[in-house]
């Protein structure tokens, strides 16, 4: 959301009523995005029996994206 801010200085452009209604449905976005993500970490943990499901970002980007499985 503060790119927004910096594109619009750097194009020198004025921030209107709808670019603000634009930031604010974004906003609205980014919140129900999380929550869904928070909602869905929640159930997985339950279905697998407390702590068994941990989030390891340093491995998980790598292999995903190169096709391989863990």
């Amino acid at each position: 959301m503060i790119g927004v801010f910096w594109f619009y200085y750097l194009l020198g452009e004025s921030i209107s009523m709808f670019s603000l209604m634009g930031l604010v449905m974004l906003a609205g976005i980014v919140v129900n995005n999380g929550i869904v993500l928070v909602d869905y970490a929640n159930r997985l943990r339950h279905l697998r029996g407390g702590n068994a499901c941990r989030l390891r970002p340093g491995r998980h980007g790598g292999t995903r994206q190169g096709g391989m499985r863990q």
